[in-house]
């Protein structure tokens, strides 16, 4: 059976905070999960004697990352703000998780026409309004830098003509509450980073390479945020980010 959007907004507006705070509530109870057992572990193929455990027993290790090492703090607090723009006060969260799910099956759409081939299915058929070429991509410059790829989406957004489609199917309010939240892609880097220091100290990955990528990928994120926070062109075109609500969230202080 297919679940509807509108039953698994429901469930996630109504229970993902929950289930969250049940298990933060528990995580220091992990030693008794069976999944943390050696004998699980090794029937799962996992090595439980890894260097990076310098010699502590694997559950003993393994329950103290979880309860201890884990940023739950911050896992919650990104969460939060998810659910928060998901859900909109909607009880369901109808709005975006139809929203979100339409765009995915957009994108999706577009790229099999990108390629040649033919997509069904109704989502189709509010491009018809607009030129055929806004629905077609180059994918070729997916094998490109960061740059390149930027440089074509610019390009193909700042196509006049094509701006009423990606304003309705890229750009609404709940990609846009989203976006304009500082608090969630403030959290977000917050929590990168946590992530990044716990596989140093904790797994062992070289820190000098695994602080290059950190900030190269940080880098690309934040160019992107800075250019979807305020969509405009050179020749004019422009896109109204306005939050559903019509207020961003702003971390206070």
């Amino acid at each position: 059976a297919v679940v509807s959007t509108q039953s698994t907004g429901e469930w996630n507006c109504e229970c993902t905070l929950k289930v969250i705070d049940t298990f933060m509530g528990c995580k220091s109870n992990m030693g008794e999960a069976k999944v943390l057992s050696v004998s699980m572990a090794g029937l799962a193929g996992i090595n439980t004697n890894a260097a990076y455990q310098k010699g502590v027993p694997y559950t003993e290790y393994w329950v103290d990352v979880i309860d201890n090492q884990v940023p739950w703090d911050t896992i919650r607090l990104v969460m939060e703000r998810l659910v928060s723009n998901l859900c909109n006060g909607d009880n369901n969260g109808e709005q975006c998780y139809r929203y979100f799910y339409q765009t995915v099956t957009r994108l999706y759409q577009w790229g099999l026409k990108s390629t040649g081939m033919k997509p069904a299915g109704r989502a189709m058929n509010n491009d018809r309004q607009f030129p055929s070429e806004c629905s077609m991509f180059d994918l070729s410059v997916m094998d490109q830098d960061f740059y390149a790829i930027k440089d074509a989406l610019i390009e193909k957004m700042c196509v006049e003509e094509c701006s009423g489609l990606y304003q309705d199917v890229l750009l609404g309010c709940c990609t846009a509450s989203m976006i304009m939240d500082t608090v969630l892609t403030e959290g977000l880097e917050n929590l990168a980073n946590q992530l990044k220091e716990l596989a140093i100290e904790k797994f062992g990955y070289n820190e000098e390479e695994v602080n290059g990528m950190f900030s190269l990928y940080m880098g690309y994120v934040t160019e992107t945020l800075d250019m979807l926070r305020d969509p405009t062109c050179d020749n004019g075109v422009s896109y109204s980010m306005v939050p559903c609500g019509g207020e961003s969230m702003e971390e206070e202080g």
